[in-house]
């Protein structure tokens, strides 16, 4: 639904502003074997075709002032069609979301919150590019590697953060995260709810309007819902954060970290000294970054060596970083990842790829790969072909097989007017799983929507 009501920004012209906006789509699709079933399989079959019509809409109000922002976003849709014989598509009122988001900036201090809540259908899930971050880094969500077959996924995440003392010789600064998910009517039995959360406090001591001595304490939290005692993860650690007069920064921390685990392969190592190195600095025509960091989860040890170098082009952006990660004491492979977005007179493309280490639905620590591409060529002045391509994997470990999911998406877009928008096409999926077999997908849909700017 993001596309669908489009970014609204409130102006801030230091009087402040309100803006209030509905987004309404209509979309018809069908196609064969959305649950990504595979063939000859006992427990989740190959399925027929599935047609539905979706009226998607979110409300949205924003406020922005000088010292505060404010959005708050609520949506859903409704879903009626002919559905395979055993699928447990949701129909009526279905995905519904809400979200809300708040940041102040005080005279020495600065506060934000947000909370989002979503639900989805399992044999729908959203496309990699959809899961982009300030910084372009794909982020998918950590349970993505085992979603197939249909039901409904609900997931929560908020995340709170507060800094006092801004510029005064002692600052604090408070974070805390929550995040989780819930299933219901899923079709396949291997997918496992979970809750995870995470604090963190700092105090920083300023010698001088540069340098800051930090004293640290974190804690998490993992629960998968099951008769399994929850996981604690308890740490310390103690630093040093330097600006430099060059635009660079330089910040250092030790610490000691206690984390449960249960893995009995790991005597001991759950728990022992932490500690990292990350220098930043501003080039000329864009960023160079440098980290080395030592830190331990549930599971055991993971060791990480990072650089990179961010350019800003005449037309584009171009960014790549490079390094090596070891995960419980086994030997080091490389990760790192790489985005260029270009744009030329007629034509846009945007290329992400990123290879680093993720806590998965399970909480266990993966090597996990993911590439998406998009291009889009004009036709004319109203009209865009476009071409969407993403790729995840998730390697293979001594407790969970390795998976790849591809999505091909390729498209027409078309101005009907300055509000309305038809977007007609044709997607491809592919879910392969060790031992489990490969599923296929494909669909075709067509959809008009339009944004009111009610005020």
């Amino acid at each position: 639904m993001a596309y669908v009501t489009g970014p609204t920004r409130a102006q801030d012209d230091g009087q402040g502003g309100l803006h209030l906006s509905l987004g309404v789509q209509q979309s018809f699709s069908a196609g064969d074997n959305l649950a990504l079933g595979i063939p000859g399989s006992a427990t989740n079959p190959e399925e027929g075709t599935t047609t539905l019509s979706t009226t998607n809409f979110a409300l949205q109000l924003e406020s922005a002032t000088r010292i505060q922002q404010f959005s708050f976003l609520l949506g859903g849709g409704l879903r009626y069609g002919s559905l395979p014989s055993g699928r447990s598509t949701e129909t009526g009122f279905v995905d519904p979301q809400a979200s809300i988001a708040y940041t102040r900036e005080g005279y020495s201090s600065r506060f934000t919150f947000s909370l989002d809540y979503n639900e989805s259908d399992i044999s729908q899930p959203r496309p990699l590019w959809d899961f982009s971050d300030d910084d372009e880094v794909i982020d998918p969500p950590s349970d993505l590697s085992g979603l197939r077959g249909s039901g409904q996924r609900q997931a929560y995440n908020s995340y709170l953060a507060l800094t006092t003392g801004i510029g005064a010789p002692i600052g604090f600064r408070l974070t805390a995260n929550a995040s989780g998910v819930r299933y219901e009517n899923e079709t396949v039995a291997t997918l496992d709810e979970f809750d995870r959360a995470q604090i963190g406090a700092d105090t920083f001591f300023h010698f001088t309007p540069t340098t800051a001595a930090v004293l640290g304490l974190r804690f998490r939290r993992f629960d998968d819902n099951t008769a399994t005692p929850a996981r604690l993860s308890r740490g310390v650690d103690v630093g040093l954060d330097h600006e430099f007069a060059n635009q660079s920064d330089l910040s250092v921390r030790v610490g000691y970290t206690n984390a449960d685990t249960t893995n009995v392969n790991q005597n001991g190592s759950a728990k022992g000294a932490t500690g990292s190195v990350t220098y930043n600095k501003v080039m000329p025509n864009g960023t160079a970054f440098g980290n080395m960091s030592f830190r331990r989860t549930e599971n055991g040890e993971i060791s990480t060596i990072l650089g990179g170098r961010g350019y800003q082009l005449a037309n584009g952006r171009f960014r790549f970083s490079l390094g090596a990660s070891s995960v419980y004491g086994n030997s080091a492979k490389p990760i790192g990842g790489l985005g260029w977005q270009y744009q030329m007179p007629v034509s846009r493309i945007a290329v992400n790829i990123s290879r680093r280490v993720i806590a998965d639905g399970d909480d266990e620590d993966r090597f996990t790969s993911t590439v998406a591409a998009t291009y889009v060529q004009q036709l004319t002045a109203e009209s865009n072909l476009f071409a969407n391509l993403s790729y995840y994997l998730v390697d293979r470990t001594t407790n969970s097989t390795k998976v790849e999911r591809t999505n091909l998406e390729l498209g027409y877009q078309y101005e009907l007017t300055e509000d309305w928008n038809l977007d007609t096409g044709f997607s491809y999926r592919i879910r392969d799983e060790e031992t489990v077999g490969q599923a296929e997908s494909s669909a075709i849909f067509v959809s008009l929507s339009r944004r009111f700017d009610l005020f």
